[in-house]
């Protein structure tokens, strides 16, 4: 347990870097194998899963917050291209970023 919670502070406070399963894994002290298998007994989801998640969750946060660039978003909560934000933000929200800040800003 104290390996899976070094690994889930890290990704909390890294969630925007480039982390692979092997970085991860590392830190656990486990194989990226044995790793990924142990993470998902405890968590239910798979460690990319998990980061995307918190990465979506980030990406909620500053949408809200204010009128920040979509770009500029996704770029600061890790993605590498705005296609990949947007086919990971409708997957997870069911709309699209630029629809789901203005569900926001209507509830405002």
């Amino acid at each position: 347990m104290l390996r899976l919670k070094r690994v889930l502070e890290y990704t909390d406070f890294n969630f925007a870097a480039r982390l692979s399963l092997a970085d991860l894994a590392k830190i656990a002290g486990l194989s990226p194998m044995h790793f990924a298998s142990q993470f998902r007994a405890a968590t239910g989801c798979r460690p990319h899963e998990y980061l995307l998640s918190l990465r979506v969750d980030r990406t909620k946060a500053l949408i809200a917050g204010g009128n920040i660039p979509l770009v500029e978003v996704a770029l600061s909560v890790g993605f590498q291209t705005q296609k990949h934000f947007l086919t990971v933000l409708k997957r997870f929200t069911g709309e699209t970023p630029a629809r789901w800040r203005r569900g926001v800003e209507d509830q405002l």
